[in-house]
């Protein structure tokens, strides 16, 4: 029994040892980079797919010439790889690194790529490569057609770019390949023959955000990219660094969101924050109704805060009181929470300051100078505080009130110190008015084409002299005609008439409207002309041209005596062009019927001649009869002679 069940479990081991390495597992990995450098591969059988990753050169691989066919030392199963992918980040692929790949047919190289090693690409069923931009520098033998079956260039650069790298590696061939007789045919036989695609639109760069997030790792050019700010608490987005250079769409290099188009290049943006300042509100004192008024400004931590109480006129300070958020006290400096005055260090919380004030409850007098309150008509008088002031001014006949001198500082409930009525609310102190008045002045205002246009509004003292002026011509072919509202008037210089003119003010308002009427443009009246008239400025050209009438022939036009004409033309031109005279033109075409031509009377036809009578037919000789048998002749008878 020991020995069958022994029997089995080798059965088994050797069952086993022959399945192949794929069956056993699906992937492998390891690494290639040179001395120093992160490059790491992996190889997914299934797909045939090899991945090289992670960061700088890879290492070289070496190839046996003796055993062309089989021995490379990539540390992969070259078997099995149908598809390379070199991922950003790697920046050299190694000489003979896809060497010999007989299932290979692509490999895409990423945008870090720079240089490729010798005979990097030589499998025979390779067809097509994708080149980043990013190549500077290519080997011999990359593309040799002895080992490559490469028909295909998928280059993610433009067409320069391109032409570029092909010069530069002409370059690097004719200096080092000293060894090749014709230098030309060995570079024209690997770079020429290949059939290059251009797919800039499939370049991807990569986008790095330190400090917030992208809406993509990775981005085409030209496409758009999303990036926002993932702000800390307590902190506050300053700027992006690393904008250079970037194409906004939305926000900026200071906005916490923002979109840009994807550069040429691969992008790291990195959020700069800074701690948030915090708030500080200073309440002031209640108003009328009992509302808080108050100031915000925001500090940081540990920032010096100078703060002053306003103390209204009807209180007196008593102190400061405060709430921190989260609690805590004030740091004053040279100052206390009883100074009017104080300042202190900002805590490392947002802060609220109120003013605590008494009221006072003192008398004060008002007196008034040009003006009276309205008990029994009296100067002067006594209120408390916040009481309701009514103050009158007394204006004698012929002046006008100006002002109330003295009443800077007091909060009006009605008008102000230019209103003959006011309304005040006492403060804590005196007040003393006097009413200001002036000579009555009238006033004079200027309109400009119509009472919707006011150009000027002054007033004038009775008997002063007022000048007026407005343009003479105040647009194209407008000139001033007369001022509307001068009547009246005693003019000094100029008249109704005169743009400018000078007069002394009367005692009353004066309008005044300058008018202006149409000059310099003509009707034009055309009759039988193709075109229509119309208003046509002086000293302007213009034309026309008679139209057709079936049956009639132009003559000249009617009107057109005095008129300078142009390019050739006159009166009797059925097209016409002159200059528009200084005054109304009426043209009118005068046609003729077309004469026809005699015709000339058709000659008689000559009578037809008589035709000659057909002459008779001669009768037809009687034939004679025929004759009798000829008598003998016998006695008593003669021979006959016919006719």
């Amino acid at each position: 029994m020991k020995k069958r069940i022994l029997s089995l479990v080798l059965v088994f081991v050797s069952m086993l040892t022959l399945l192949p390495a794929t069956a056993r597992a699906a992937a492998a990995n390891g690494t290639c980079g040179d001395k120093g450098d992160n490059v790491k591969w992996a190889l997914d059988y299934e797909t045939g797919i090899l991945t090289i990753s992670g960061t700088g050169r890879m290492k070289d691989s070496f190839y046996s010439w003796a055993f062309i066919s089989t021995h490379t030392n990539q540390p992969w199963d070259t078997s099995k790889v149908k598809k390379v992918v070199v991922e950003d980040g790697v920046t050299y692929v190694s000489s003979y690194a896809f060497f010999s790949h007989k299932q290979l047919t692509r490999v895409e190289l990423g945008n870090s790529v720079t240089e490729l090693g010798e005979y990097v690409f030589g499998s025979k069923n390779l067809e097509t490569v994708a080149i980043p931009y990013s190549l500077k520098t290519v080997a011999y033998g990359v593309l040799d057609r002895n080992y490559t079956g490469l028909k295909i260039a998928e280059y993610n650069g433009s067409k320069e770019e391109w032409n570029a790298l092909c010069s530069t590696i002409r370059e690097l061939y004719r200096e080092h390949a000293t060894s090749i007789t014709n230098k030309d045919w060995f570079y024209n036989n690997e770079w020429g023959s290949l059939k290059v695609v251009y797919t800039p639109d499939s370049r991807y760069f990569k986008v790095a955000v330190n400090g917030g997030n992208a809406s993509a790792s990775a981005q085409r050019m030209n496409e758009l990219v999303s990036v926002s700010a993932d702000i800390p608490e307590k902190k506050e987005f300053v700027r992006w660094e690393g904008t250079d250079g970037l194409t906004f769409v939305k926000g900026g290099a200071t906005s916490p969101y923002l979109e840009f188009k994807m550069p040429q290049k691969n992008v790291t943006l990195t959020a700069v924050y800074t701690d948030v300042p915090h708030l500080l509100r200073v309440y002031n004192t209640p108003d009328i109704i009992h509302q808080f008024k108050f100031d915000d400004s925001y500090h940081r931590t540990g920032e010096l805060v100078s703060v002053s109480a306003v103390v209204p006129e009807d209180k007196e300070f008593v102190g400061w009181s405060y709430r921190i958020t989260g609690g805590g006290s004030l740091t004053f400096v040279s100052s206390s929470a009883t100074s009017r005055n104080i300042t202190f260090k900002m805590p490392n919380n947002d802060i609220e300051l109120f003013t605590n004030y008494t009221k006072s409850t003192a008398l004060h007098q008002v007196v008034v100078h040009g003006g009276y309150l309205p008990y029994a008509d009296i100067k002067g008088f006594e209120y408390m505080v916040d009481n309701y002031v009514y103050v009158f001014a007394d204006i004698p006949a012929g002046k006008e009130f100006v002002k109330w001198e003295g009443a800077d500082g007091l909060t009006f409930i009605g008008g102000d110190e230019r209103h003959s009525e006011i309304i005040f609310k006492m403060p804590v102190r005196d007040v003393e008015l006097t009413a200001v008045y002036t000579d009555a002045s009238y006033q004079v205002a200027v309109y400009e084409e119509g009472p919707s246009k006011c150009i000027s509004r002054e007033d004038y003292l009775p008997g002063k002299l007022v000048t007026v002026s407005v343009p003479l011509d105040l647009k194209a072919n407008y000139r001033f005609a007369k001022w509307e509202g001068a009547e009246g008037l005693t003019f000094t210089s100029g008249s109704a008439t005169s743009n400018n003119i000078t007069f002394q003010m009367p005692a009353r308002n004066v309008t005044l409207t300058a008018t202006y009427e149409v000059y310099g443009v003509y009707k034009l009246i055309l009759n039988g002309a193709a075109t229509a008239g119309g208003s046509v400025r002086f000293g302007e050209t213009t034309g026309t041209w008679a139209v057709y009438r079936e049956g009639y022939q132009f003559v000249r036009w009617d009107g057109a005596d005095g008129l300078t004409f142009e390019c050739g033309t006159s009166a009797t031109s059925e097209d016409i062009v002159f200059w528009m005279p200084e005054r109304d033109v009426t043209l009118t075409a005068i046609f003729e019927p077309i004469k026809t031509p005699d015709v000339p009377d058709t000659p008689d036809t000559p009578d037809t001649p008589d035709t000659p009578d057909t002459p008779d037919t001669p009768d037809t000789p009687d034939v004679p009869d025929t004759p009798d048998p000829e008598p003998k002749p016998g006695p008593g008878r003669s021979t006959r002679v016919p006719f």
